[in-house]
């Protein structure tokens, strides 16, 4: 998406907003005066002290009285909504975000952009390059699918318990993240091993908590990378080095491209590490891998087990076995 069309697509959504935030004002009064109509005389003698209050203001009038009548008014609507069982300011106006009223920016001056347009325009730059999951969860997640007759050499364990330790690890770090422990997450090990099942658990553990996260593939990165440096549309970009986390899948599979690929992985983790996001990251690719590939600028960054959970996975290929 161009910078253009994302601002578009922001505006389109505010008026949505507000659209929808009328549409419920009038159902509540509708709801509210079928319940009680003198709430719908009392509303009546609000519109009529508002131009009281107009012409008080221009004509020097008894501006004192016209507050004070206003003020009795809004306190018997007040309670005859509270009679009905609805809250006191119910029919008050309806704002999605009460900070900017559904317009998108502040004027508590200056005019600046509020933080859920800030958000919006994030969500909106990333919708057509995130990864949709089907409802994967750590409780559904199969471990009878993997071989249980061998040991692993060196682990003492058969591929369907250490699947099984795996996904403890990891259901158990998601629950307690993003606020606590590692916040980068290195998930590796060969292909068929069940590495992006894994993440949309994880993506969907976090969503059952109502943290929002971005799922999106390694090629996907260097694209948003690419309209960057070429097109000079960063939108995409930005969302990636903003959402609060990152889940980001097959890396190694994605183009090497001359000083645009390392350069902007590099930018992507140290920005997130630095201001503590949360990032997992899954791979095909060892640790030696890595830094052939990456430098070791990345790689220690990916691996450093101060600040990182290293998630190792072996064993055979599951879809072998279909």
């Amino acid at each position: 998406m161009t910078d253009k069309t994302i601002l578009a697509a922001v505006e389109a959504e505010y008026e949505r907003r507000r659209t929808a935030d009328r549409e419920e004002e009038t159902r509540r009064l509708r709801k509210a005066v079928d319940e009680c109509p003198e709430i719908a005389e009392l509303r009546a003698v609000q519109q009529s002290l508002v131009r009281a209050a107009v012409q008080a203001v221009l004509h020097e009038g008894d501006s004192a009285r016209v507050s004070r009548e206003m003020a009795e008014t809004r306190d018997k609507i007040a309670a005859l909504l509270e009679a009905n069982g609805h809250p006191r300011d119910w029919l008050e106006p309806v704002y999605q975000c009460a900070v900017c009223r559904d317009t998108g920016f502040t004027w508590d001056p200056p005019r600046v952009p509020c933080a859920c347009r800030s958000l919006l325009q994030r969500r909106i730059a990333l919708s057509t390059v995130g990864i949709q999951t089907d409802g994967e969860t750590f409780v559904g997640y199969r471990t009878d699918i993997f071989p249980d007759d061998q040991v692993i050499p060196g682990l003492n364990v058969t591929q369907r318990a250490e699947m099984r330790l795996v996904r403890d690890r990891l259901a158990a770090w998601t629950a307690a993240a993003p606020a606590e422990g590692q916040h980068t997450v290195l998930l590796q090990g060969p292909s068929g091993l069940g590495k992006t099942y894994l993440l949309r658990c994880i993506a969907n553990a976090f969503a059952e908590r109502g943290i929002p996260c971005v799922l999106t593939r390694a090629y996907a990165l260097v694209e948003a990378a690419r309209k960057r440096v070429f097109s000079e549309n960063d939108a995409e970009w930005e969302a990636f080095l903003g959402a609060d986390i990152l889940l980001i899948d097959d890396l190694g599979s994605e183009p090497l491209f001359q000083n645009i690929t390392i350069e902007h992985l590099y930018e992507l983790i140290e920005t997130r590490q630095l201001a503590g996001r949360t990032t997992v990251v899954s791979t095909n690719l060892s640790q030696d891998d890595l830094r052939a590939r990456y430098t070791e600028r990345i790689a220690s960054r990916l691996t450093a087990r101060s600040s990182c959970l290293i998630v190792s996975l072996s064993g055979e290929d599951v879809r072998r076995r279909r």
